[in-house]
């Protein structure tokens, strides 16, 4: 079973429409929305909450763009954009992140538990699954002559 849920510091988030920017500056379209603390995962509100204070993929995930570039099914992708659709349209309260630290765990098991974990190794797992389950490439590009020619071995 999963520790009490606590919630963290609450966060400033952007206005529902994607196509207005941010008013960081004010206090005008803000709200004041946490993320509940599933046992000790900080590490992984720390890194949700940078994320949905970035514009261009907040954008990309509530303007549901990002559906067109999903390849297959992606529930890692479903469980991000539904944690950060939550948070950045929610007005009050608190937002659970349960179904995508599940996700998170199922495909990367030294997230499973409610144990402390590094930051860093959760944003660069994120990432790359996201960029994974995102890319529209179809093949990937040839590596034969992909050094510049400084770096090209003689």
């Amino acid at each position: 079973d999963p520790p009490p849920y606590r919630p963290t510091v609450a966060m400033p988030t952007r206005e529902l429409a994607p196509s207005v920017p941010a008013r960081m500056s004010s206090d005008a379209g803000r709200r004041m929305i946490g993320l509940t603390n599933l046992g000790n995962t900080c590490f992984m509100n720390s890194i949700l909450q940078c994320l949905a204070c970035t514009p261009e993929l907040v954008d990309y995930i509530l303007s549901t763009k990002y559906r067109a570039d999903i390849r297959n099914h992606s529930a890692l992708v479903e469980a991000f954009a539904d944690t950060v659709r939550e948070l950045c349209t929610k007005a009050v309260g608190t937002v659970v992140p349960h179904r995508l630290k599940s996700e998170i765990g199922r495909r990367a098991p030294q997230f499973v538990g409610y144990s402390q974990q590094d930051a860093q190794e959760l944003l660069r797992f994120l990432l790359d699954g996201l960029h994974e389950d995102l890319n529209r490439a179809t093949t990937k590009p040839s590596q034969i002559g992909m050094l510049p020619d400084d770096l090209a071995p003689d």
